[in-house]
Order: C-alpha cells, then structure tokens, then sequence
C-alpha cells in the first residue's frame, strides 16, 4: 500500500538532523508532540470545516529543499541571512522570538518541526527603506509531471526594528505540472513606531497546494499594513494573525482572491486588540468563477482592558456562475466596553442594471461582464503603492478573469 503523507512526514522526522541550539531543539520537540497527538486538520476542526485537505493528507509527499530567496538588492539599512548564519554570529538574537510568535498545530506544527532553514530579514533601527525588499520562492521549481510528490517548508522570520520603515513584497509561485506543496511559516516582529507594508502574492498553485501562516507582532505605535492576492490554487489557504500588543498600534490588512473550476481559495484572519487604542481595518474580496470555491473567516478580538479600540472588517464575494460556492464568517469577540467596532459580508452577482448599461453602449455581453468584475476587483489594486507591482498585478488580475482580455478594449 501507498505510503500517505503523515507516514512519510513521521519517517522525515525520525530522520531529520539533531544540530540545533537548546532552545530551538526544545521548540522543535514541543512542534513534534503537537503533530503527533494532532495529525491533520479534518472537518471536525471549526477552522477547516469548510476546508478539506484529503487532497493533501492522501499523497506521499516527501521534503524537499528550497526555501524563500532574495529576488534583487538588497536596500542599505536591511540586512537578509540565512537562519544558520544568524545562529552563528548571534546565537541569541532569535530566541526571543523564533518559533514563539506563531502557533504550531497542524500544518504549522509540522513545519515547526521540519524546516532545515529560515530567511532572517531585520530592518536596522531608525532606518527609511524607500526600495521594496524582494523576496518570493517557486515550491514546484524543477518537477515534471511524473515526479514525486515533494513538499517544501519555507520559515521567513522579518524583524522591523524600533522607528524604521520598509515595504516587503514577496512572490510564491507553484509552476511545476506535478504535485507539490508548499508548508510556510512567516512571524513578523514590527517594534515601537516601526511601519511595515507588506505584499504577499500567489500565483500559479492550479496543480499545486499551499499552506501558509503568517504571525505577526506589534509594539506600541507601530503600523502593519498586509495586501494578499491570491490568484487561485488547487487548494491555497492563509491563516494571518495580527496581535496588537503595544498601545496605539495599528494594522490594515487587505485580499483579493479568486477562484475558478476545481480551485479552493481560504482566507483566515484573526486579528487580537491586546492593548488600548489600536485600530485595525480590513478588506477582503473574493471573485468565484465556475465550480470555485472559496472561504473567508475573519475574527476580531478585543480584549478587556483593549479600551478605545477600533475596528472594522468587511468580506465582499461576487459569485461569476450558479456553481460557484463561497463560505464567509466574519466576527467579532468583544470584552471591552468602550469601542467601535463593525463587520459585514456580502455574497452576490454581477448587477443587471450595470451590464444593461454597459449593454446599450455598444459593450457585448462577455466585454461587459469582464468590465464589472474587473471594477469589483481593482479597488484593492489602487490601493497598492508601488506602481511597478500595481501594474503587474493588473496585468495577472487581467488574465484570470473570465474574457479578462477584453477589458482594456472596452474601457
């Protein structure tokens, strides 16, 4: 019989190399414990109930190198380093934080275990990083359609020291014809008064599967700012977490993300008020074409003594045909008494009186439809400050539209 994935994920743990300091080996260990009493997510789990992963859990997917990689200069005032040499040269630097910022269980947990190597990015105190630092990773780089089923474990930790400021942006892609999984991890530490945007693109996953978590930290005063597009994917999920751990801290996190025949899109949001006077917004979008499906549950807490907090979470769904199935939740956990805070979701299709306009202005129907979804959908683009990756994203919004070529025609 067929080994499955958790057979070949416990064979890769019994053999993987004991070189690591106490702490992280201590780390690592508790990991270990968590994905063997806990395996894989099922239906059971409120979290995944919508998400399926036999898709994943079936097939013998065995480790396979290549983790997230620079993809240009690096800006003066950013340093970039592998995990290895960071350990060696300031072997307590990442103790504090490593391993601690996110929560290991399930996908998470066995990446805790298993990653042989992180990309280590900090931004110097006090420093203005006007140049994007560029990162991104293929997952499927090197396969062919008769390969093996290979899984890669990609740990990025970022740290924005106090009073700096930069834009990350980061590209994962999925190009390989045979199956392949991406499992990463990325914790995200923005100090006192530190700004952080940071853009997450994925594209090319319609053979392939991504798992990705994304944990960040917020001193006081500090601002966060997430743009996530995902264009489709086998099976692509992001459980972003944001814990507003400092007064006056501030996030914004922004989605896009579609999906057509045979594709499932979840997006997990959690964002914690642990301290007073922070405010947090967020946007999601979701465009749904064909047998699509696509998830979205989002979750603000505010806690106790998180007084004066403010915030607000929107999740919008245009569903382009009647097999197209979106699940959206978005919720808020409030135990402070002196906030302002608000949420909604919509699910709908494209508006009849918009296409009859367009219509009766000599549009046919498909340039037409083409030209709504594309409204619906560029919101969230305009929004992107670099201009070079706005364009870019445009031009990939463009191609995974239904008759998404015909827009600019129209226009």
């Amino acid at each position: 019989m067929t080994a499955d994935f958790r057979e070949t994920a416990m064979a890769a743990l019994a053999s993987r190399p004991k070189a690591d300091p106490e702490w992280l080996a201590a780390r690592r260990a508790q990991a270990e414990s968590e994905f063997q009493d806990h395996g894989f997510p099922t239906a059971k789990d409120e979290a995944w109930r919508f998400t399926s992963v036999r898709s994943i859990t079936r097939l013998p997917f065995a480790p396979r190198s290549g983790g997230t990689t620079v993809r240009g200069d690096v800006p003066e005032g950013v340093s970039v380093e592998r995990l290895a040499d960071v350990l060696e040269k300031q072997p307590r630097l990442l103790e504090p934080h490593l391993g601690r910022l996110s929560k290991p269980e399930f996908f998470s947990a066995l990446n805790a275990a298993m990653f042989d190597d992180a990309l280590v990015v900090r931004i110097a105190k006090g420093a203005v990083v006007e140049a994007p630092i560029e990162l991104g990773s293929d997952a499927g780089a090197d396969g062919s359609a008769d390969s093996e089923p290979t899984v890669v474990y990609q740990r990025l930790f970022v740290l924005a020291e106090e009073n700096s400021q930069a834009t990350i942006v980061e590209r994962h892609e999925g190009t390989s014809t045979s199956p392949h999984l991406s499992n990463s991890v990325t914790e995200i530490l923005v100090g006192k008064n530190a700004k952080l945007s940071h853009y997450l693109v994925h594209q090319g996953w319609s053979t392939g599967h991504r798992i990705a978590a994304v944990a960040v930290e917020q001193a006081r005063s500090s601002s966060y700012a997430s743009h996530v597009f995902t264009f489709g994917g086998a099976l692509s999920r992001l459980d972003m977490r944001c814990v507003l751990a400092g007064e006056g801290a501030e996030c914004a996190l922004d989605g896009l993300y579609l999906a057509r025949d045979g594709e499932h899109v979840d997006h997990q949001t959690l964002v914690d008020h642990a301290s007073a006077h922070c405010s947090s917004q967020q946007k999601y979008k979701g465009i749904l074409d064909g047998k699509g499906r696509g998830v979205f549950d989002g979750t603000v807490v505010v806690r106790r003594d998180a007084q004066k907090s403010d915030a607000h979470q929107e999740n919008r769904n245009l569903l382009l045909s009647d097999t197209a199935i979106v699940n959206t939740k978005p919720h808020l956990e409030i135990d402070a008494d002196d906030v302002t805070c608000s949420h909604g979701a919509t699910v709908g299709q494209l508006d009849q009186n918009q296409l009859f306009y367009l219509r009766a202005r000599g549009i046919d129907a498909a340039a037409a439809k083409a030209v709504l979804t594309h409204a619906f959908a560029s919101e969230l683009i305009e929004r992107v400050k670099l201009a070079p990756l706005a364009e870019e994203l445009g031009k990939l919004l463009r191609k995974s539209l239904p008759a998404g070529e015909l827009v600019e025609d129209a226009l």
